[in-house]
């Protein structure tokens, strides 16, 4: 996620608002139409490890290729599947990004207040110009 929105501090309500459409965008996005690359075998051969992958394929493929997952799910995520449009959801993202951006730009990127150093210590990166150099 933190690819998504950055590494900010988010605490307001507006920000949490914008943050649960984000995940929501970002779920269906993600699971429906980013394809994704799985490893299916890794052996080593004369000192270098060799590694097969299996093809490309989304999460929901994957899910409707699965004989474990039972007909009225599939038939419930094929429903879903094809009521999305991913350029529609991509451009979706970037506007609750950018929202999101703009929510947060006032705030000080300053997390409370400034250690307390005691009462009488002084810290300067100066030499005090009255001590005697040896």
């Amino acid at each position: 996620m933190r690819k998504v929105v950055g590494y900010r501090r988010f605490d307001t309500t507006s920000e949490l608002r914008v943050l649960n459409e984000i995940y929501a965008v970002l779920r269906l996005y993600k699971n429906f139409c980013l394809p994704t690359i799985r490893l299916q075998s890794k052996t080593r051969e004369h000192g270098r490890i060799k590694r097969v992958y299996e093809k490309p394929r989304t999460p929901y493929e994957r899910i409707l290729a699965s004989p474990q997952v039972e007909r009225k799910t599939k038939q419930q995520l094929k429903a879903i599947y094809e009521g999305l449009n991913p350029a529609q959801l991509n451009r979706r993202l970037i506007q609750l990004r950018e929202q999101l951006e703009t929510i947060s730009a006032g705030k000080s990127e300053a997390y409370g207040k400034p250690p307390h150093r005691g009462p009488d210590i002084r810290i300067s990166k100066r030499r005090n110009p009255d001590a005697a150099v040896a």
